[in-house]
């Protein structure tokens, strides 16, 4: 089990881990899924892997790219290797990694 996040990480900040039609309504394949990207107001990061076969990476790239678009301030990263997971446990804690330093970035905490 993961520690709770320090205190303030999170306020002002999202963190938005996979669709399971709770934010978007689920839709018969998993590229057929739209988040209206007016809707998002703050940073955003975005991690993605190029073996991903759950969700396809052009949709992210073409996600990111209308957010951009509309100025909204986003990071991305295209992992490798990793499937729908994030691959091995070495790669899972990078990408816990950069989560944690986005996020103090994203609420003006000093990194660690």
């Amino acid at each position: 089990m993961l520690a709770p996040p320090p205190p303030g990480l999170l306020e002002g900040a999202a963190l938005f881990l996979d669709f399971d039609g709770t934010l978007v309504e689920l839709a018969e394949t998993p590229d057929a899924i739209r988040v209206p990207p007016e809707g998002i107001r703050h940073p955003l990061l975005l991690i993605h892997a190029r073996d991903d076969d759950r969700v396809s990476i052009d949709q992210s790239v073409e996600f990111a790219e209308e957010l951009r678009d509309l100025g909204i301030p986003i990071e991305y990263e295209w992992l490798p290797f990793g499937g729908h997971t994030f691959g091995a446990p070495e790669q899972q804690v990078q990408v816990w990694e950069r989560v944690e330093a986005f996020c103090r970035r994203a609420v003006g905490l000093p990194s660690h």
